[in-house]
């Protein structure tokens, strides 16, 4: 009898009327949650759990789809129910994964790791990047780099060089301007795509130790090295490079204005080229965040999506089966290649797509990595911060309000 993956769910999702209690665990089943951004990344995961279920017979894995706001505010609730909705959570590396080892709702995995000889798969950095105290809690699932994305036509038509230097940047800014486009595009109503600008200018600024402390809260945000970080934001605010209708929407909204060339780049992580119509993905160009400083080491962000066992798991030894799957360089391959990312599994092959290689190219130079602020930052620091740098940016506070809030909260947290 062949595995199948029930697509149950999707529906309720589209329709925004999901809730986690309506979907309890499916008896002899293993239950994977998943927070897709969109119905076609909803109906790649389906794929990808279904190749899971065609291998063989015994214990299916139906995913079930959440709106992912309210999944990334709920997860630890309902991990700690006693009718926990799933067996394995997708979810993410970083501070947000530390919150819930340390709440005790997700099982280790080293004696995982070792029974699949998993330090050859990942390495000690992506190892260390989903343990805790030595012990790793998730498995990777795949990564991907932020950096400006650009129309080649458009750049090619302008004459316009990918710039390597804060001052290069500068100075393309200033041509984008003087042919009435915008610099960039940013879709400031999603906040978190913000919060891009602000970790690449304190990484840039002040390297990839700093920004770790400052994230994890052992750093105030009165210090003046986070004042440097918001006056060069400020400097950029007041320079109009962000074009202020794309401001007031969601990054998606905003795309088209990259892709019509009202404005000239866009700030954002690999992921975005599945929205990207498929006649425009050859035109896609990407390069990194400029440095600022030649004495700080390049550090990128290239947030780690990971999957985690729920110490409630229903059908534990199936939900491990499945985690071996998903860690195998073939599996990798394929969820990263329809996803836009690259797969953690370093002996999966790579997309022969140029974005792809280009984003590996540009982690494997890398000095470091950096999850993404709402990732690296506990979730009552991220939230004040991610509101903070939206009001910032939109011109309704000053950098020395937006640090006094960010310091309130990280002080009560």
């Amino acid at each position: 009898m062949k595995r199948r993956v029930l697509i149950g769910g999707g529906a309720y999702w589209a329709a925004g009327q999901w809730t986690w209690a309506n979907r309890l665990p499916s008896a002899g089943n293993v239950d994977l949650a998943v927070m897709p951004h969109s119905l076609s990344e909803r109906r790649q995961l389906d794929e990808w759990v279904a190749q899971y279920n065609q291998r063989a017979a015994g214990p299916r894995v139906e995913a079930k789809a959440y709106p992912p706001e309210r999944y990334k505010a709920d997860i630890g609730t309902h991990l700690a129910s006693s009718q926990a909705p799933a067996d394995v959570y997708y979810w993410f590396a970083g501070q947000r994964l530390i919150e819930l080892v340390e709440q005790g709702l997700i099982a280790p995995l080293d004696d995982f790791w070792a029974q699949h000889h998993l330090d050859q798969a990942f390495g000690s950095a992506l190892r260390a990047a989903v343990s805790w105290r030595g012990r790793p809690y998730a498995i990777p699932l795949n990564y991907y780099p932020w950096g400006f994305f650009y129309r080649k036509s458009v750049f090619e038509r302008h004459r316009w060089n990918t710039p390597r230097t804060w001052r290069e940047l500068v100075a393309l800014a200033q041509q984008a301007q003087s042919v009435g486009m915008a610099p960039t595009a940013s879709g400031g109503l999603d906040r978190w795509t913000l919060a891009a600008w602000f970790d690449y200018l304190n990484l840039r600024l002040n390297g990839l130790p700093f920004h770790q402390a400052l994230t994890a809260g052992t750093v105030p945000f009165n210090d003046e090295r986070v004042r440097r970080v918001f006056t060069q934001w400020r400097g950029i605010r007041d320079r109009h490079w962000y074009d202020p209708d794309a401001l007031q929407m969601t990054w998606r909204d905003a795309l088209p204005y990259l892709l019509r060339g009202r404005a000239a780049t866009m700030l954002m992580g690999n992921f975005f080229i599945e929205s990207v119509p498929t006649a425009l993905r050859p035109d896609m160009g990407f390069f990194p965040f400029p440095q600022m400083s030649p004495s700080i080491p390049r550090a990128e962000e290239a947030p780690i999506d990971v999957l985690v066992l729920s110490k409630r798991a229903q059908s534990s030894q199936a939900a491990r089966d499945f985690l071996a799957w998903s860690a195998s360089a073939q599996a990798q391959a394929m969820l990263a290649s329809t996803a836009g990312k690259l797969p953690a599994n370093s002996l999966a092959p790579l997309s022969p797509d140029p974005l792809t290689q280009q984003s590996a190219t540009c982690l494997r130079q890398a000095a470091g990595l950096s999850q993404f602020f709402d990732r690296d930052a506990g979730r009552v620091l991220a939230e004040a911060a991610l509101s903070a740098f939206s009001q910032f940016v939109l011109g309704r506070i000053s950098e020395d309000q937006a640090m006094a809030q960010i310091e309130t909260a990280r002080q009560a947290r």
